[in-house]
């Protein structure tokens, strides 16, 4: 996949976001932060084709081997 190719220091666009984005729960508060709720379920589906167009495009831009 050409777009996980382009790296951000040590790790992909991708990834990245992958990372962020992760359903996590506050163990003081219990607090669920759940990305997939946003959007109606449908923020990450959205936003994974917006990063790996940009990916491309950066790599395009910036002849980047």
């Amino acid at each position: 996949m050409e777009c996980h190719n382009y790296r951000l220091g040590a790790r992909s666009a991708l990834e990245r976001i992958v990372d962020r984005y992760k359903v996590k729960t506050d163990k003081r508060s219990q607090i669920r932060k759940n990305p997939n709720a946003w959007q109606g379920g449908r923020y990450i589906f959205n936003l994974i084709p917006k990063i790996c167009n940009l990916s491309l495009k950066t790599r395009e831009v910036a002849n980047y081997e």
